[in-house]
């Protein structure tokens, strides 16, 4: 199979996921549209909510002269079937199978043991992952710093967890209402670098918790900010939205 665009692995909503780069699926899918009008307006065609369904962050390019310094993000492959989607041609319905083919063919790679040896070969191989996993913890300590809040995160949910929460309990509302709600009613910011995270009136309220990563490249430093749910809020929101019922 050919290779269109680039696919890695990408943390994002603290989950490893497969993911692309927005660049690099503009380029694919041949866009004639200016790359910075291009994918806002994508990712408000798609609903996408940062931190959940993409990441964005600045990339220093270093030069012969110097660096200069892009807005990145790097998009879940759910998200980037649906942008294709979007295009509404054909190179649009190219990516997307594309995308498709890849997740088929990495299914593919998990082959469950048939008998004992390979079994015992597959029980082998996790231990040397699991050991160099370790490892490479021990190795990123200096170079990932989480904040305060990750330690005391243990019952935090994230906006999504709280849709699901909320709609188990009887209360009906899907994520994307949620957040609309959320930001309406002010317990989120609305707009610009730190959208979609608490407002410090309900952080200071004990209703959300922001959890932060950083992590240093060779060539770019990627900071990371997601809101998640405490507790205290999720209790909270519970009795809010049952007394409209």
């Amino acid at each position: 199979m050919k290779k269109l665009i680039k696919i890695e692995e990408q943390i994002i909503n603290n989950d490893k996921v497969n993911s692309v780069t927005a660049r690099d699926l503009w380029q694919a899918l041949e866009s004639k549209q200016e790359f910075t009008h291009w994918v806002k307006a994508r990712l408000e065609q798609a609903y996408a909510v940062e931190n959940e369904d993409y990441i964005s962050f600045d990339k220093i390019i270093k030069r012969e002269t110097g660096a200069t310094k892009a807005r990145e993000y790097a998009l879940s492959l759910d998200l980037a079937k649906n942008i294709a989607m979007l295009e509404r041609n054909e190179k649009g319905n190219q990516v997307r199978k594309y995308f498709i083919a890849c997740e088929k063919e990495l299914r593919k790679q998990i082959k469950a043991p048939t008998n004992m040896v390979e079994a015992l070969e597959l029980a082998l191989e996790q231990a040397k992952q699991i050991n160099a996993l370790n490892e490479k913890i021990e190795q990123d300590k200096p170079k990932v710093a989480f904040a305060e809040a990750v330690t005391n995160s243990k019952h935090c949910i994230s906006i999504t967890e709280l849709s699901r929460y909320l709609q188990n309990n009887g209360v009906n509302i899907g994520r994307n209402k949620l957040y609309d709600y959320l930001r309406d009613k002010g317990y989120l910011i609305k707009s610009g670098r730190d959208k979609n995270l608490p407002t410090q009136q309900y952080m200071k309220q004990g209703l959300f918790k922001v959890v932060e990563s950083v992590v240093d490249y060779s060539t770019y430093q990627l900071v990371t900010k997601s809101t998640l749910v405490t507790g205290k809020g999720q209790q909270y929101f519970l009795n809010k939205f049952s007394a409209y019922e």
